[in-house]
């Protein structure tokens, strides 16, 4: 096993308008120009190349769907900007990241799962989950934020998000730019968590919208195509359940209740996890840092040596 070579990020998906294209129609709608009134686009808009590698609906030969492609993966952002930059000494925005994560919904799973929520960053749209919060906020001129997690849900829930699905649907955005807007983006460096990027992807998103056009789906494809590829090695789970099962199908429970882990899974968690971390350690070795776009809190403390190892 090794990695694939760097490609555009394009080659394996294609990328749609942010609106238009879902896959059961949630409760947002807008209309974002050139379209009229649409409901918001599945994966942000982003779809595996048809029969590509993370297509999670392709068939192989026994016509059984295949395994959900996870693994270890690399974005690499090609701008200007990185090029004389202290913090990039590759000369690239960089990303390492993994995925050995199954959810309910195949598209939210293993590396594709992970690619269209980086996509989402990288191009600065805000969190499908945080709408109702964003929109109460800053244009129905609510703060919900002195209140506990659960409170504010609950006010979300009963009170606000009706109001905020409305005000969005009648709400005509010409461009990416005043969509943003329209969620907070001027006020992001605040609320940055709550618009759903990080200081760093916000970083690069602001540097390569000044020499590439991030304000329409065909400059963001353009962009995508020229700008940001992706590598990565793939290692999937050859098992039929993270959970060890009885023969009815339902899992082994262990004398607490709780499901028995299939060791195949575990392993398979155990090698991803491992392998994501030795291509840190060889990045940093290579480079002197971690690659740029990774969450720097995550790793404090952990990319050094205790004092006096020799």
């Amino acid at each position: 096993m090794s990695w694939n070579e760097f490609r555009p990020f394009t080659d394996y998906i294609e990328i749609k308008p942010f609106t238009g294209h879902p896959g059961n129609p949630g409760e947002w709608q807008a209309k974002l120009a050139p379209s009229d009134l649409m409901h918001f686009s599945q994966a942000e808009g982003c779809f595996p190349v048809s029969g590509g590698v993370f297509d999670y609906k392709r068939k192989d030969e026994s016509k059984e769907p295949c395994n959900i492609t996870c693994g270890v993966y690399f974005i690499r952002v090609d701008d200007e900007s990185a090029k004389k930059n202290e913090e990039t000494p590759s000369g690239y925005y960089d990303y390492i990241g993994l995925s050995a994560n199954f959810k309910k919904n195949n598209f939210q799973s293993g590396i594709f799962g992970r690619l269209f929520d980086h996509y989402r960053k990288l191009v600065c749209l805000p969190a499908r989950g945080n709408f109702a919060e964003l929109i109460t906020k800053y244009q129905l001129g609510e703060d919900l934020s002195h209140l506990t997690t659960t409170q504010k849900e609950q006010e979300i829930r009963e009170k606000y998000k009706p109001l905020a699905i409305k005000h969005l649907k009648d709400k005509q955005f010409k461009d990416y730019d005043e969509l943003r807007d329209y969620f907070g983006a001027s006020h992001i460096e605040n609320d940055i968590n709550l618009y759903g990027t990080t200081e760093y992807f916000h970083k690069v998103f602001q540097e390569c919208r000044k020499r590439n056009n991030l304000n329409s789906i065909d400059g963001i494809n353009e962009f995508f195509t020229k700008k940001v590829r992706i590598a990565f090695y793939e290692h999937n789970f050859s098992g039929n359940s993270q959970f060890r099962l009885n023969a009815d199908g339902t899992p082994k429970l262990s004398k607490d209740g709780t499901p028995q882990i299939n060791g195949k899974w575990t392993k398979f968690i155990e090698f991803i996890s491992k392998g994501e971390g030795v291509a840190l350690a060889t990045y940093k070795k290579k480079w002197g840092m971690l690659p740029f776009l990774n969450q720097r809190d995550e790793l404090m403390g952990l990319d050094d040596l205790p004092e006096g190892f020799n």
